[in-house]
């Protein structure tokens, strides 16, 4: 075991390292359907079904989404989980043969945070996401593998396949940190831990890492009038007041304020 990790960084995938694929939603539905025809159902889940699906289920997990299908198939969570985890892994090894697929495109100014920390030797970075474990180590680009994996190649994290939040998601990758690498959390004065930061896009992903107690660091657009407009807010504008420097919301994470922030 390495007790040699002092900070640990945990990093949200779709919104905030990379551009979100609109073919996760192909794949959600395609798993879907298979897991239909593997049990023989008579129901089936029409375009109204799946708008409310996904508007409800947005920046949750993967868990949170399969229970909200399953509810309307009338089947079990231990039915549905058999397949569609797999399912959708399968479907993207399946279009990631043809040419038409499109890849996964990162964002510069989170690779430029990425390499600075894992420059670090005392930093770890795990990513944190809605997305299965199945479905991340085959959407995870090679270049991006040396941040997020372990000596076997498996991606050090928490899974939307493990938990129905993203706040269990980060306190189970800290849970893991402190089993694998010895990391200790150190708690300020405010009851939040100085040495773990959650980097998210989604609003969810920024009351996830309130919730549990961690920095974080909020994304909600790469746009400077967007983020602005957000940080106006009466609401947000009162949480970032009495959460002080223990949050911050930003729309460039190769900004020096978010680097002295994290760094």
């Amino acid at each position: 075991m390495s007790n040699n990790v002092k900070k640990l960084i945990l990093i949200d995938h779709d919104g905030t390292l990379c551009q979100t694929n609109p073919f996760a939603y192909e794949s959600i539905k395609y798993a879907t359907t298979d897991i239909i025809n593997k049990l023989n159902l008579t129901t089936n889940i029409s375009a109204s079904d799946w708008d409310e699906i996904f508007c409800n289920t947005m920046g949750t997990t993967e868990k949170n989404l399969a229970r909200s299908i399953s509810n309307i198939l009338g089947i079990g969570m231990d039915d549905f989980d058999m397949w569609f985890y797999s399912s959708r892994a399968n479907w993207y090894r399946s279009m990631q043969g043809k040419s038409e697929f499109i890849f996964d495109t990162y964002y510069s100014d989170a690779e430029y945070l990425i390499g600075e920390l894992f420059n670090d030797p005392t930093n770890k970075i795990m990513m944190v996401t809605g997305n299965p474990e199945e479905v991340m180590n085959i959407r995870l680009s090679r270049h991006m593998k040396k941040y997020f994996c372990d000596e076997k190649d498996d991606i050090l994290g928490g899974f939307g396949d493990e938990c129905y939040t993203r706040q269990e998601l980060i306190i189970n990758a800290i849970a893991d940190a402190k089993r694998l690498f010895g990391f200790i959390p150190m708690k300020n004065n405010s009851g939040f831990c100085d040495n773990v930061f959650y980097i998210g896009d989604g609003y969810n992903d920024f009351k996830a890492g309130i919730t549990a107690r961690v920095k974080t660091i909020w994304i909600p657009s790469r746009s400077l009038p967007a983020v602005r407009e957000k940080v106006g807010n009466e609401h947000i504008k009162l949480l970032l007041d009495v959460l002080d420097n223990n949050v911050m919301v930003t729309n460039n994470l190769e900004s020096k304020e978010v680097c002295d922030f994290v760094l």
